[in-house]
């Protein structure tokens, strides 16, 4: 078991299979057999509660080390102000 590194519990790590992608990847046949190999292959990474990766810490919880939680939301204003930017144009 590994503690993780945003939510802090002790955790053992897990993969993520995405059912839909494969079951889509069905009706070309080469490509769930790719799927099924990468799959095998990573190495598991996520924490089974926070959804997170276990070995690095999130900007979310860096910022909220820091006690500034608006600083949190000032970048999610700046991202938002430059998607709807990159939308218009």
């Amino acid at each position: 078991m590994i503690k993780c590194e945003n939510c802090g519990r002790e955790a053992t790590p897990q993969k993520k299979f995405n059912t839909l992608f494969f079951l889509v990847s069905l009706i070309v046949f080469p490509i769930a057999i790719i799927y099924l190999i990468i799959y095998a292959c990573k190495p598991a990474k996520r924490c089974p509660y926070c959804k997170s990766n276990i070995y690095k810490k999130t900007l979310n919880n860096k910022l909220m080390e820091a006690g500034n939680p608006t600083l949190l939301y000032v970048v999610y204003g700046m991202i938002a102000i430059l998607v709807i930017a990159l939308i218009i144009t």
